[in-house]
């Protein structure tokens, strides 16, 4: 199934941690929508260019940039009217995501954890959908979360309810008792730790 396209990656905070800039209004030929880069929202992104190995992760933070912001200045035309009178006018008012990379699909092969391959800038970020979420946790005929050690040691002060967002939606997705049962009371443990971690 073809994947819908949300951005493209322009820079890294670390070898795990990416921000992709969001393709703008019209900038493709289908817009990205919020729910498409949502927060706890799968993504994946080649790693080379024959698009064989797909690194994935999941986004973790938004990112506003507007630098007109503070400019209070005198205008000599409405915002509005700047794509009339100035048809040249770079718009450079952006949506970026944070992006954690919490494992890599190669083929059929799937690997959980930090990678050892770093995304080129300009890898294209595609949405996961349901079942591409489902093949990314289905390793060896059972559930498989092998990248929450290093998910829930990011860095990120939303990491525990970006950990209780994925179980849920894994929830949702995996309807074998034992495996709702897993993800229940790993839930459960995410939604206590939100709940007693801001108190100290």
């Amino acid at each position: 199934m073809q994947q819908k396209a949300i951005g493209r990656i322009v820079k890294s905070n670390s070898h795990t941690d990416y921000v992709c800039q969001v393709y703008a209004p019209n900038e493709t030929a289908c817009d990205p929508q919020p729910n498409d880069y949502a927060f706890g929202r799968f993504v994946q992104a080649p790693i080379d260019a024959a698009g064989d190995r797909q690194a994935v992760g999941i986004v973790y933070d938004t990112i506003l940039l507007n630098p007109d912001y503070g400019n209070l200045g005198p205008r000599l035309n409405p915002p509005g009217d700047q794509v009339t009178l100035a048809p040249d006018y770079l718009v450079e008012k952006a949506t970026a995501v944070g992006i954690i990379m919490v494992g890599m699909v190669t083929g059929a092969a799937v690997e959980h954890g930090v990678i050892a391959l770093s995304l080129p800038v300009d890898a294209e970020v595609s949405a996961m959908d349901e079942d591409d979420v489902r093949r990314f946790h289905h390793v060896n005929g059972t559930l498989a979360l092998g990248y929450l050690p290093h998910l829930i040691s990011h860095e990120s002060h939303l990491v525990t309810e970006l950990s209780l967002n994925v179980m849920r939606q894994l929830h949702e997705l995996f309807a074998a008792p034992g495996d709702r049962r897993l993800l229940r009371t790993l839930a459960s443990h995410f939604a206590w730790q939100a709940r007693v971690t801001p108190l100290g």
